[in-house]
C-alpha cells in the first residue's frame, strides 16, 4: 500500500475515533477565531479560543496530538473548547505541518514560529500568563 494512502486512511480513522470519543461533549460558551501567521514553510493556521463573555486569565499554546502525523485542529476542537471554558484561558491551537508530507523538523519549526508570534503579540515579553 502506498504511504500516502496509508496515511490518509489513518487520518480518517483518527478523525472518526475522536468524533466518537467526544460525541456527548456539550458545546461550551467559547468563541473561536481562525487566523494565519507567517511561518518557515508558508502560512501557519491558528484557531484561537476565548471564553465567551469573560476575559481570559492566561494563554495556553496548544499543539494537537497525533504524533506529528494524524491530528488536526478539528480532531482536538472539543478538547480545546473544554480547556478554554474550564480554565478561563485563551487557547491558541496551532495547525502545524504534518509528516510525511512535511518531514521533520517542519512541524517543530512551525511550533517554534507560533510560540515566537505569541511572545511578540504579547509585547515581546516571555513573562506573564502564557
Amino acid at each position: 500500500m502506498p504511504r500516502s494512502l496509508k496515511t490518509s486512511l489513518l487520518r480518517r480513522y483518527y478523525r472518526a475515533l475522536n468524533a466518537w470519543a467526544w460525541r456527548r461533549a456539550k458545546r461550551l460558551p467559547v468563541v473561536s477565531e481562525e487566523r494565519e501567521i507567517p511561518g518557515p514553510g508558508g502560512t501557519i493556521g491558528l484557531r484561537i479560543y476565548r471564553p465567551a463573555g469573560a476575559e481570559a486569565e492566561r494563554t495556553v499554546l496548544y499543539f494537537h496530538g497525533g504524533g506529528w502525523v494524524l491530528g488536526d485542529l478539528e480532531t482536538h476542537r472539543p478538547f480545546c473548547e473544554q480547556l478554554c471554558a474550564n480554565t478561563r484561558s485563551e487557547v491558541v491551537a496551532v495547525d502545524y505541518r504534518r509528516a510525511p508530507e512535511a518531514p521533520f523538523p517542519a512541524a517543530v519549526d512551525d511550533c517554534v514560529a507560533a510560540a515566537s508570534w505569541l511572545v511578540e503579540r504579547n509585547g515581546g515579553s516571555e513573562q506573564g500568563p502564557v
